[in-house]
């Protein structure tokens, strides 16, 4: 089946999806066999407990490199599944990983209107539902630009998007912090900005997000991918927080606000000649 995206042409086949699905799999049972080890090491025994433990740990560790860790799987390991890599299948394999995201969401969907719809307001269980939708697809975005760097990663624009995306995660943690303290002191609530260990984790997940835009707004491939990204990211976190802007809650705000800093920083940052200036 062959449909255009954003000005391309995608070729969406289920020889694909089922190999997407495959690869999940096998994630899947890596990740529970590393599970199981970690919890080994680190306890010197197997309980409920211990893995529930441990378990918190390692999803955190693995959700910040997620999207490069999964790109980097599909390319690799396509050629013992005979699929030729190049751009289209890029392009395949993002739409095929969106389509097995979105059947989730629909399913997150349906079981919201059987039981969340009995906890929550019909606005909240909406907005959150779109928001989840536009997050699928700001992902499949990044899914795809991730295995355009892995497809034919150019070395000196890997090193210099790298050393940008560090140069990003510092600048914006720096700001974010600024921005707890000032609206604690504002709330008469202080509060403190500290070099622990989910602040690292932060870090690092800031330069993830902003390696692969960094990559491409510095090159001259399918910048209208990242256009069509910067809207999805700041559009899904605005329809998620739309309750809490009706009802005067300034964090809904505070956090679309937060969204539109982090792309503006990192466009900035992406330029060629923003690091003369550190």
């Amino acid at each position: 089946m062959k449909f255009g995206v954003l000005g391309r042409e995608v070729e969406l086949r289920p020889i694909h999806v089922l190999y997407v699905i495959a690869v999940e799999m096998a994630y899947i049972l890596v990740f529970m066999a590393a599970l199981v080890a970690a919890t080994l090491a680190l306890t010197g025994g197997v309980s409920p407990e211990s893995i529930a433990d441990t378990n918190v740990s390692l999803i955190g560790a693995i959700t910040i490199v997620a999207q490069p860790l999964t790109a980097f799987l599909l390319l690799g390991l396509s050629g013992f599944a005979g699929l030729r890599k190049d751009v289209g299948l890029c392009r395949s394999l993002a739409v095929s990983r969106a389509a097995i995201s979105l059947g989730f969401w629909f399913l997150g969907v349906l079981a919201s209107l059987g039981i969340g719809i009995a906890t929550q307001t019909p606005m909240f269980s909406a907005a959150a539902s779109i928001g989840g939708f536009l997050a699928v697809l700001y992902s499949a975005i990044v899914m795809y630009l991730w295995l355009l760097i892995f497809l034919k990663p150019e070395k000196a624009n890997v090193k210099d998007a790298a050393a940008r995306a560090v140069a990003f995660a510092v600048i914006y943690f720096i700001v974010q912090g600024a921005a707890v303290v000032l609206m604690s002191h504002a709330s008469d609530s202080l509060a403190a900005v500290q070099l622990d260990t989910n602040a690292l984790a932060m870090l690092v997940g800031s330069a993830m997000l902003a390696f692969p835009l960094i990559y491409h707004l510095g090159g001259k491939e399918d910048r209208r991918a990242m256009y069509a990204f910067a809207a999805l990211y700041i559009g899904a976190t605005a329809v998620s927080n739309i309750p809490a802007l009706l009802s005067g809650d300034a964090f809904g705000a505070v956090a679309i606000a937060e969204r539109a800093v982090e792309l503006l920083l990192i466009y900035a940052i992406a330029r060629k000649d923003i690091l003369k200036t550190f």
